[in-house]
């Protein structure tokens, strides 16, 4: 009975001093969060001469490509963010700029110099590569549909590089939504959140394009590659080829007998020969004729 007691009397005291400690920590924070420039738009603590920063390139154009480092030159704490979405704007006009796809949060102390990197990826894919420790300054916000595209990838993270860039440069560089690869399902969601953002249709094939010395992208195509559904309602021998514009074909891809079901026709197509335009990956069945198209274009 006495050890239960003493137990109790151990629980509530422990209870009491854990719930003393948050008390103070929320108090702490309030007085801090009331009493300095906490929550401050950035625009507004450059102008008034509170932060200073300075912005440099890491020698790449994705990734974690720049370093910022943030003095706090006032006598007060400072809390404020840059956004996803935010552009960098290169000092050299040859060079890229940089869009903003990781939020980044800067808490400073009175006079205090911190340095932080930065995640994002080129917004111009046509300018050549910044050279290392060049510098770089804060920019506008980019136009409501790219800041979606940060946004979504501040929240998923773990998207491959090269799909993140190759939806950056959608927003910015006019590149086709078939360029952002769909080998897993993170690059899948990717293309369709980005055909929502642009009340597009989302494609059902994908484009890898050619590497050259001098370019980042290359619009040239050397590969076509996705996967088609379709169905059979009754057994029939089953064409499929490929067409151009003009109707000639290009390729053919199957001739076989289907039993009634669902199926699935896997593409993969080296293109690198093949002009540029638009073509058809046609379904034709013996009985009933073209029963299903699906265009790309290279």
């Amino acid at each position: 009975m006495i050890l239960r007691v003493i137990y109790n009397i151990y629980f509530l005291i422990m209870t009491v001093l854990k719930n003393l400690r948050t008390l103070i920590l929320v108090l702490l924070i309030g007085l801090i969060m009331t009493s300095a420039k906490a929550n401050s738009s950035i625009e507004s603590l450059l102008e008034s001469g509170d932060l200073y920063l300075t912005f440099e390139s890491k020698g790449r154009h994705s990734g974690s490509c720049i370093r910022v480092i943030a003095e706090n030159m006032g006598d007060e704490f400072i809390l404020t963010t840059i956004a996803p979405g935010r552009k960098l704007a290169a000092a050299n006009e040859a060079s890229q700029d940089i869009i903003i796809t990781q939020e980044v949060i800067l808490a400073l102390s009175p006079n205090q110099v911190i340095q932080r990197d930065i995640f994002g990826f080129c917004g111009q894919s046509q300018n050549r590569n910044p050279e290392y420790e060049s510098r770089y300054y804060l920019g506008a916000m980019a136009d409501s549909r790219t800041i979606k595209i940060a946004t979504y990838l501040n929240k998923h993270r773990l998207i491959p590089e090269s799909d993140q860039q190759a939806a950056i440069w959608v927003s910015t560089d006019c590149h086709p939504l078939s360029s952002i690869n769909r080998i897993n399902q993170e690059g899948l969601d990717l293309i369709k959140y980005t055909a929502s953002v642009y009340g597009m249709p989302s494609p059902w094939y994908s484009t890898e394009h050619a590497q050259t010395v001098d370019q980042l992208f290359s619009a040239k195509v050397n590969r076509v590659y996705g996967e088609i559904p379709f169905q059979i309602t009754q057994s029939d021998m089953i064409h499929i080829v490929i067409i151009d514009d003009s109707g000639r074909i290009m390729k053919r891809l199957i001739s076989a007998k289907y039993g009634p079901g669902k199926y699935t026709l896997p593409v993969d197509l080296m293109v690198h020969n093949w002009p540029s335009g638009a073509y058809n990956v046609q379904f034709e069945s013996k009985n009933h004729g073209t029963f299903a198209d699906y265009s790309f274009n290279i």
